[in-house]
């Protein structure tokens, strides 16, 4: 006990990189050839799990300048994959419409070093699941609801019994101009239903600049509602960057099946997103227990193509007792059943 008491934050699992001072969090970063000082206002949304991303998202603001308000979006990306901040400083340059505009990006450097997870994992059973903790911006809040479970991908492509190298994880900084909610905070059907409109508006204009996202889900689909909000004059979306496939509830048929990303996968996207809306909400914005749905982010990835596939021919959305629609959101049964 006493040696944890004699322990710096650093060593307890807090991240270097944040400093306070007189109540005050912030981070310091180099951009345009000048350091800039961050002040951190608060936490937007944390996910906490095993296995993932952690993703971590904090609003902010350039000190001094609170006018102008920033995201932060802190997170470990597997090394291989492309940076996320990269993929987003081409979208803006490229003027891609209803998208969260580039501020900065960085990878976090913790006395000089990269900080990643490749000094700090050993050979693991896949069948165990053992991961190592990913440090966020908040270090504490409450634990992973069941709903929010994130299903490990070597547990479900490796061998039984076979010991493999865990990836390499590397901790992530962007930072973005704009900010919003998710999308399953919209106030109403047609606040969400003019929220995909502009979604669908910022995914083709992406890819009309050479850009698949490959990456939709709830989280990277915004709304904002705020009329006090300047920049923002249309809901837009957040690309992800990464190569991966996504979230396995929203993800597309074929992907699971093993085709090849393209652009009509994530149209589909959109579609397993407001069904999940359309299961999961019963008021605007407020979420219910978990659903029959919740062991999609289990199975192996043939055994959920083959229930989403059921779920499309079967009941062919027309059935609100079979699909547990919320009685809020079957009015959209007929919008739904002809996408």
């Amino acid at each position: 006990m006493l040696g944890f008491l004699w322990m710096s934050e650093e060593d307890l699992g807090f991240d270097p990189p944040i400093q306070q001072i007189d109540g005050e969090r912030f981070i310091e970063t180099e951009r345009d050839g000048r350091s800039e000082c961050i002040v951190i206002d608060g936490l937007i949304i944390r996910k906490l799990c095993m296995v993932g991303r952690a993703t971590t998202c904090g609003k902010a603001h350039v000190k001094d300048h609170s006018e102008t308000p920033l995201v932060i979006k802190d997170s470990w990306q597997l090394s291989e994959r492309d940076e996320e901040g990269e993929m987003l400083k081409q979208a803006t340059g490229r003027n891609v419409v209803n998208v969260a505009r580039y501020y900065h990006h960085e990878t976090v450097r913790i006395g000089g070093m990269i900080d990643d997870s490749s000094g700090a994992t050993t050979k693991v059973l896949p069948e165990s699941r053992t991961t190592s903790t990913k440090r966020s911006i908040d270090q504490t809040g409450p634990a992973l609801p069941p709903s929010k479970k994130v299903c490990s991908t070597l547990s479900r492509t490796a061998g039984i019994g076979s010991l493999i190298e865990p990836p390499n994880v590397v901790h992530r900084q962007v930072i973005v101009q704009d900010y919003g909610k998710a999308i399953d905070k919209a106030s109403s059907r047609k606040a969400l239903l003019f929220c995909l409109e502009g979604c669908f508006k910022g995914h083709k204009s992406l890819y009309d600049k050479g850009i698949l996202h490959r990456g939709i889900s709830i989280n990277n689909l915004m709304i904002n509602e705020d009329q006090e909000n300047p920049f923002w004059s249309t809901e837009r979306e957040k690309p992800s960057g990464a190569q991966e496939t996504g979230t396995r509830a929203f993800m597309a048929i074929g992907l699971l099946e093993g085709a090849e990303h393209t652009f009509i996968h994530d149209l589909e996207f959109f579609f397993w997103v407001l069904f999940w809306k359309c299961i999961q909400c019963e008021d605007p914005g407020k979420a219910i227990e978990p659903t029959r749905y919740e062991f999609w982010y289990d199975l192996l990835d043939t055994a959920l193509a083959c229930l989403k596939s059921g779920v499309i021919s079967d009941y062919k959305f027309s059935k609100p007792e079979k699909l547990r629609f919320t009685l809020y959101y079957q009015p959209l049964i007929p919008h739904v059943n002809r996408l």
